[in-house]
């Protein structure tokens, strides 16, 4: 949604979150889902959505709890979401880094006028033959499947290499000094939460706008 506003005073730009979609398989099999909000994003100023993780340890309550303060109390903006602990995913495009652009999932990829559903797959790479990343796809306006690999944010440099993009299966890649993980050496279960945002870009100053965040259900890693 975009505001006019007069006497001199800058445009305003509302996004609706995203909507949350029932998520689908076992807890250790899950694909989490959500939808575009076509009837509130269908303008110029809405670009995409933005994708967000936290790990846990298996049996952590907190997972919980962060869905529901993300999904009852947060604002719309980035710093509500990262000062939980929150990391943007490392997207992927045919093993190639995005070299961060925003959004993730730009509308130069889906029709915004129509509805769209998005699913997260957080399966084990063993049950789904061997894919060893976490993807996000959805069926473009050609029917065309399109799909993004997600990869782990763990440093505070900024990731261009897909080498150096750390996937989230292999139990030996996860170490202590990483910035997304702490809870040692080799896990063989650990829990995720993803967010979302609906992203765009103000017209008046050009700066950078959130949605209030969606986080979806609790889901298993099985390494």
């Amino acid at each position: 949604m975009l505001i006019v506003v007069g006497c001199g005073l800058p445009n305003i730009v509302f996004l609706a979150p995203p909507i949350e979609v029932t998520s689908l398989g076992t807890i250790a099999d899950r694909t989490v889902r959500f939808e575009h909000d076509a009837s509130s994003n269908n303008f110029d100023d809405f670009l995409g959505y933005e994708l967000y993780y936290k790990l846990y340890t298996e049996a952590d309550p907190q997972a919980d709890l962060d869905r529901e303060n993300i999904n009852d109390n947060l604002p719309p903006t980035e710093s509500g979401l990262t000062g939980l602990g929150f990391r943007r995913f490392v997207a992927l495009d045919n093993d190639t880094v995005l070299a961060n652009d925003r959004p993730h999932i730009s509308t130069s990829d889906f029709d915004r006028s129509a509805s769209v559903v998005f699913s997260v797959n957080l399966r084990d790479p063993v049950v789904i033959g061997g894919v060893d990343d976490i993807t996000v796809s959805w069926t473009n306006a050609s029917s065309v499947t399109v799909t993004k690999q997600l990869r782990r944010n763990h440093t505070n440099s900024v990731i261009l290499n897909p080498a150096d993009a750390l996937s989230f299966w292999d139990p030996a890649d996860y170490l202590d000094a990483h910035q997304d993980y702490s809870f040692g050496a080799n896990p063989s279960r650990l829990t995720i939460v993803v967010a979302v945002f609906s992203y765009g870009i103000s017209p008046s100053d050009l700066s950078q706008v959130f949605s209030e965040p969606l986080a979806l259900d609790p889901s298993t890693l099985v390494m």
